[in-house]
């Protein structure tokens, strides 16, 4: 059977997985009533497309005070008075037919900025051991509240050390952080067989607690070019490879 590769599918099959439900923000298929949900439940929602790339069609909706609301696309943010209005702008956002809304997750910042984890899995053909072969942290350009119009790149160690997260132990968090990959990586390839690589985006928030926002099948690797240490760089180019 051949599975879909769309954000929807992939959350669904994450949560059969006991170990990562803690760290998958709660997610639906969008529609009016789960939306309104969403917005009285958790404060704050984020809306994307199942399908899609680069951030396109993906705003999130803060609730600020009763019938006032926040509206965050791209580097655009305003304040919305009234439940109509707010659901008018809202289809009017949309771009894809099956969109999803997510539980917002109030991202660690640095310097103000937020930022999330792009974290690379691997293995090699006819091996059934994943890796995990690059990790690094991509901070939101200014205005932005997702990373897709990334400012800079960092290790994952840096970014840690000079966000507003206070962590006792670095280094258990990003050993944290490879064993959900690791757990997720297998998890997916029992829907996805053929498949030898995943990129994890991972947020981190303000307490440091680390959460899955979604699993691509096809990641690009332009931001590993980045790093000035090309060692990570160079080990998913050997996996590819191989």
């Amino acid at each position: 059977m051949k599975y879909s590769r769309g954000k929807w599918a992939k959350y669904r099959f994450l949560i059969k997985n006991e170990s990562l439900v803690p760290f998958v923000p709660e997610t639906e298929l969008f529609n009016e009533e789960v939306l309104w949900e969403f917005i009285e439940k958790h404060g704050q929602v984020v809306v994307k497309p199942s399908w899609g790339r680069r951030g396109k069609g993906v705003f999130s909706i803060k609730k600020i005070d009763q019938d006032v609301f926040e509206f965050h696309s791209e580097m655009n943010k305003f304040t919305i008075t009234g439940e109509e209005k707010l659901l008018n702008k809202v289809e009017r956002s949309l771009i894809k037919e099956k969109n999803i809304v997510q539980k917002g997750i109030p991202l660690s910042t640095i310097n103000g900025s937020p930022f999330d984890l792009r974290i690379m899995v691997q293995r090699k053909k006819e091996s059934e051991e994943w890796v995990v072969t690059g990790m690094l942290a991509k901070v939101a350009s200014k205005n932005y509240f997702i990373t897709n119009v990334t400012k800079k790149v960092l290790d994952v160690q840096s970014a840690i050390e000079q966000s507003n997260i206070s962590v006792d132990d670095t280094n258990e968090l990003v050993r944290t952080l490879e064993k959900i990959s690791l757990i997720a990586a297998q998890e997916l390839s029992g829907y996805y067989p053929k498949q030898q690589i995943f990129g994890l985006d991972i947020g981190l928030d303000e307490a440091g607690k680390p959460w899955i926002f979604e699993v691509n099948c096809n990641p690009s690797f332009v931001y590993f070019k980045q790093l000035k240490d090309k060692q990570m760089m160079s080990k998913i180019r050997e996996y590819k490879k191989n």
